[in-house]
């Protein structure tokens, strides 16, 4: 039910592209990146990032790198 629900299935997507970002599955993590901006094209980096309760900075760059590099601006 939760992936039914928009806003959770865009963090699902994002999660998950992250994810594949890192350990280095550029293909998977890039699809997953189109398919979340075929569901919302207004997408971007800041919008998931922002709310993060990361205090360490250096871990937040890791995690906007990695979504750069799957396609996210």
């Amino acid at each position: 039910k939760l992936l039914n629900h928009r806003r959770h299935k865009m963090w699902a997507y994002v999660c998950l592209t992250t994810t594949y970002s890192l350990a280095g599955r550029e293909a998977e993590a890039r699809a997953l990146a189109a398919e979340a901006l075929n569901i919302d094209p207004k997408l971007s980096i800041e919008y998931f990032i922002k709310p993060l309760p990361y205090k360490d900075q250096a871990y937040k760059q890791s995690l906007i790198d990695a979504l750069r590099k799957a396609g996210l601006k």
